[in-house]
């Protein structure tokens, strides 16, 4: 038993602490907090049912500007649950969740002036609400503003009729009415064909010009992009004609160097020619007229070791593998076996 009673406390005593922080965030002004701790006290969630509560943190939370607030009070007021109805507080409040362009809350105020829940039916407005809402990707509202569309269109079609049989059934009342509906009624109407009727034209129209603006603006970047093309291309012909004679010069002068190379070096073999043949000359010249020691550098009085010397150095210098042709060197071998 006391066990059961520990038990007990303690889950009530989790189930306040849990609850706790809730209400703190919900005091605190966290919108939020305000719009669950609303759904608990309306669904009786996690605490006991309490409309009074429920309308009293959703308005906390509306007043910051939340749709879902806004829109649940709505439909407290509307269905007028727990309450009693108040059709202009749930207009007032679907319209503040509406003109934040919140879809269900513009699809309500369309149904309120569609059946007359506010007191009178307006089609205007209603297909207004349910054309906004329907563009805003309410699928029911799209229904609803080709319903009130055609329900415009037969009270255009047959208001003699209709003003016919109020006359018959109620006299004093019908020219009560016919006081105030030839005068809002028509006014109403043309005020809403105009305010449908010019910004379609005007956005027709700006359409249009758009599209002329881009179609100039298109042509002009054609046109600059032709005569960029013409220009770099003109400009690659000359660059191509200036290349090409600049290389015709380049291979003219390479031809006239070319030509004048060859010329010095066949000048250049000529006289290596007559060299080689004065030179040949020369060394014939100088064999026959120089004597054996002349030939060998030395005299007479020189003795035969410094002969050999002299004859080995000189054997040594003319030597062919030092790149002479050997005619030397036969003539101062016959020179020292002369001398010898």
């Amino acid at each position: 038993m006391i066990r059961s009673l520990l038990l007990a406390i303690v889950l009530l005593f989790s189930l306040t602490s849990h609850a706790d922080p809730l209400e703190e965030k919900a005091e605190l002004g966290d919108a939020r907090a305000q719009v669950k701790l609303a759904m608990e006290y309306e669904s009786g969630t996690n605490r006991p049912v309490n409309i009074d509560h429920a309308i009293q943190w959703y308005k906390q939370a509306a007043i910051q500007d939340n749709t879902t607030a806004q829109f649940n009070l709505g439909q407290i007021y509307k269905n007028g649950y727990g309450i009693a109805q108040d059709s202009k507080q749930a207009i007032y409040w679907f319209t503040r969740a509406a003109t934040q362009n919140h879809p269900p809350s513009q699809f309500y105020l369309g149904e309120i002036y569609e059946y007359g829940l506010s007191g009178s039916v307006d089609l205007y407005n209603a297909s207004l609400w349910y054309q906004i809402a329907s563009h805003n990707g309410h699928g029911e509202a799209m229904l609803g503003y080709k319903r009130v569309l055609h329900s415009l269109a037969e009270q255009q079609q047959n208001p003699v009729v209709e003003q016919q049989e109020t006359t018959e059934v109620k006299p004093k009342e019908v020219t009560l009415e016919q006081s105030v509906v030839p005068v809002s009624e028509p006014e109403s109407k043309t005020i809403f064909i105009t305010q449908m009727e010019k910004p379609t034209a005007l956005v027709t129209l700006g359409g249009y010009l758009l599209i002329a603006i881009m179609v100039v603006v298109l042509v002009f970047l054609l046109l600059r992009l032709k005569q960029t093309l013409a220009r770099t291309k003109g400009n690659n012909d000359q660059q191509s004609s200036f290349s090409k004679s600049l290389q015709n010069e380049k291979l003219k002068q390479l031809q006239d160097s070319n030509d004048k190379l060859k010329i010095r070096a066949d000048a250049q073999e000529i006289t290596i020619k007559r060299l080689h043949i004065e030179l040949e000359a020369a060394k014939k010249s100088s064999s026959s007229s120089f004597t054996q020691y002349q030939l060998l550098g030395i005299n007479i009085n020189s003795s035969s070791a410094d002969i050999k010397k002299q004859y080995r150095k000189l054997a040594q210098l003319h030597h062919p593998d030092h790149g002479t042709d050997g005619v030397m060197l036969a003539e101062i071998n016959k020179a020292y076996s002369r001398i010898k």
